[in-house]
């Protein structure tokens, strides 16, 4: 029997294409999806922040868009700014400085001709400064990535910078400095997203195409040695293989009869959660823009998106709908404080009345820390896993900086695993 834990898109995936090969796909809520999920009050329909869809395998493509949601997803092209400095600059900053005080722009430019050649950057520090130098790394990549990780930036590593972010060249540079817009640079210029209703269809139509799935089934403990699954109701499922979209800390820390050091990688993987909050408000904001980005540290909040600028169907008419991500040092931080800081710099930005609706959530593990802990010990742990009849998997389960592509690709490669013998 082929065991799958957590019905994300991960999960999904992988139940889908098993096929008619035995499993059961387990989930801890209500309905499937995980993070990528929406919820619809009064009017407005709120995904679980920004969720867009960025397909460039063939194969996914087709899936997504002959297979399981045909018609449904419209494609767009990417309004993105930086607020710095108290003006917008198209995405990515790096470059499109023109509009930033001239200074800045000069400081910028010869920050990239002069950049220090470190070889083999080892941490994101490194690799920031030798890549862009140092006027584009002290007003973005530093001030940015420090509010998002929430660690030193000479703590972070930087595997996950290679697809994420846009490294234009000298040229590019330049012509950013005079007011040369460059739209298509970086991984996400295009993207689909629903007509109607929310990311949600996506994995609401993987769910229908499942044979075996269960909600309302949190997993509590995995005996390694007899291959079982405790859950929180009391139900108990032995497997041959089991696939696990879990967060991998918390897989590794309800595994019994393992060894202990699975315990000390669990505790030494960092991660850092998110306040999500969405709001529902008269009139429009940010004009036309898809979503800003904000690196000062004056402002609690790194980015805030329009919804309702990709998809007014996700808005009552006159309305718009906005989602506000905050990083947080703790999930048990004090959320209130954050939400007055966020709605009152959202006021000096032009948000004139109280919000219609509030909706705000705590992501518990929203991103992953990629510091020097994790790059030896995850490859460790996924592979002491694995000698154990367990893939983890995932954005989560691999212990990644990953994207919605990328999970439906790995729960087709986890499929692919489940069905060896």
């Amino acid at each position: 029997m082929i065991i799958i834990l957590g019905a994300g898109l991960t999960g999904l995936s992988c139940a889908y294409h098993l096929g008619d090969t035995s499993y059961r796909l387990f989930e801890a809520e209500q309905r499937p999806g995980g993070l990528c999920r929406s919820d619809t009050i009064n009017g407005f329909t709120f995904d679980r922040t920004g969720h867009l869809l960025h397909l460039r395998d063939p194969s996914c493509q087709k899936l997504v868009f002959e297979e399981l949601l045909p018609g449904v997803f419209k494609k767009h092209s990417r309004r993105a700014f930086i607020h710095s400095h108290g003006t917008m600059t198209p995405y990515p900053f790096q470059a499109h400085t023109y509009g930033l005080p001239r200074a800045v722009v000069r400081e910028c430019v010869l920050g990239y001709i002069r950049a220090p050649q470190i070889k083999n950057p080892d941490t994101f520090q490194e690799w920031a400064l030798t890549t862009f130098g140092e006027g584009i790394y002290r007003y973005f990549m530093q001030p940015y990535n420090e509010k998002l990780w929430r660690v030193p930036l000479e703590s972070l590593t930087h595997e996950w910078c290679s697809w994420s972010i846009p490294r234009p060249s000298l040229e590019e540079i330049i012509d950013g400095a005079i007011g040369i817009v460059h739209r298509n640079m970086g991984y996400n210029p295009v993207f689909w997203y629903p007509r109607k209703y929310g990311i949600e269809v996506l994995p609401a139509a993987f769910a229908r195409k499942c044979r075996h799935l269960e909600t309302n089934h949190r997993a509590v403990k995995i005996d390694v040695l007899r291959r079982r699954v405790l859950f929180d109701n009391g139900r108990e499922e032995s497997y041959d293989r089991l696939v696990s979209s879990l967060p991998l800390d918390e897989l590794l820390m309800m595994a019994e009869n393992s060894p202990d050091e699975w315990k000390v990688i669990a505790r030494g993987l960092k991660r850092i959660s998110i306040l999500a909050i969405s709001l529902g408000i008269k009139g429009c904001f940010f004009g036309r823009k898809h979503w800003v980005y904000f690196p000062e540290r004056s402002f609690p909040f790194y980015r805030v998106g329009v919804a309702s600028n990709i998809e007014s169907t996700l808005a009552p008419p006159g309305c718009s709908n906005l989602y506000i991500e905050a990083s947080l040092a703790h999930p048990d931080s004090d959320r209130e404080s954050v939400l007055h800081q966020c709605l009152t710099l959202l006021a000096a930005l032009g948000l004139k009345e109280d919000p219609i609706v509030e909706h705000c959530f705590v992501i518990p593990c929203a991103y992953v820390v990629y510091d020097h802990f994790r790059r030896e010990a995850v490859p460790a742990a996924l592979t002491k896993l694995m000698k154990h009849g367990i893939l983890s998997t995932g954005r989560y389960g691999g212990w990644k900086y990953s994207y919605m592509e990328q999970a439906i690709l790995d729960g087709r490669e986890a499929a692919a695993w489940a069905k060896e013998t």
